[in-house]
């Protein structure tokens, strides 16, 4: 179907969206130069959300130093998202993607909106402390 609204993005959000690379340097320049980095494409999704999609952990960590928001929640076609649980939406989440998402926990995002069949996968791993760090930022498994 066509659209006639135009697509919205920033510059910002092409360095974080991008499957396969990641322009970190250029991440770090467009916020020292003044970029918004909680602005959002047409699906919602913020800076931060795409770096997690994708997993930038470099950009992740540019971006929660300049204050993005950690629980900004996507609106529009995948709804209820937020940077932690794009995140943690593999099966089986790795070492590096547990890391990075006790990162956005200690920068304060909440639990909420994180499926509730991670708790199984995490379990598995055996990674006790971060199951903690889940339950005590409000991950409810129902």
């Amino acid at each position: 179907m066509y659209s006639r609204e135009k697509p919205r993005g920033t510059l910002l959000l092409a360095a974080t969206g991008q499957k396969n690379i990641c322009l970190t340097d250029v991440v770090e320049w467009l916020i020292d130069s003044g970029s918004a980095v909680n602005e959002t494409n047409n699906e919602g999704l913020t800076p931060l959300m795409l770096a997690a999609e994708n997993k930038h952990y470099d950009a992740m960590h540019i971006l929660l130093k300049a204050k993005a928001d950690v629980n900004s929640v996507a609106r529009g076609r995948n709804p209820n998202q937020t940077a932690l649980s794009l995140l943690l939406t593999h099966w089986y989440p790795f070492w590096n993607d547990q890391r990075m998402a006790s990162v956005l926990l200690i920068y304060g995002e909440n639990a909420n909106y994180v499926k509730s069949d991670v708790i199984h996968r995490i379990i598995a791993i055996g990674n006790g402390k971060f199951l903690q760090q889940l339950i005590a930022s409000g991950f409810m498994a129902v």
